[in-house]
C-alpha cells in the first residue's frame, strides 16, 4: 500500500512539475527588461558618397526591471 502512495505520488509530481517550471519562466519574463523603439528603420534616401548623415532612434524600456544596452552592431 505505501508503495502504491509512492508510485502515485511520484507521477503526480512529475506531471504537475512542466507546469512549475513555467509559471516560474512567466513570472520573470513579467519582470524582465522590454525595450521598444519609437521607429525601427529609418531610409535615407539616396546620399553623395562622402555626405555625412545622422539619426536618432528612440526608445524606452517598458519592461520592470533595468534594461542594459551591452552591445550595438551597425546594420
Amino acid at each position: 500500500m505505501k508503495n502504491q502512495f509512492t508510485a502515485i505520488l511520484l507521477i503526480a509530481l512529475s506531471l504537475n512539475w512542466p507546469a512549475c517550471a513555467q509559471s516560474k519562466s512567466d513570472q520573470t519574463a513579467k519582470h524582465a527588461p522590454r525595450i521598444i523603439f519609437d521607429q525601427e528603420e529609418f531610409n535615407f534616401g539616396e546620399l553623395v558618397e562622402g555626405t555625412l548623415v545622422g539619426h536618432v532612434f528612440k526608445f524606452k524600456n517598458t519592461g520592470d526591471d533595468t534594461l542594459r544596452i551591452t552591445r550595438l552592431e551597425p546594420g
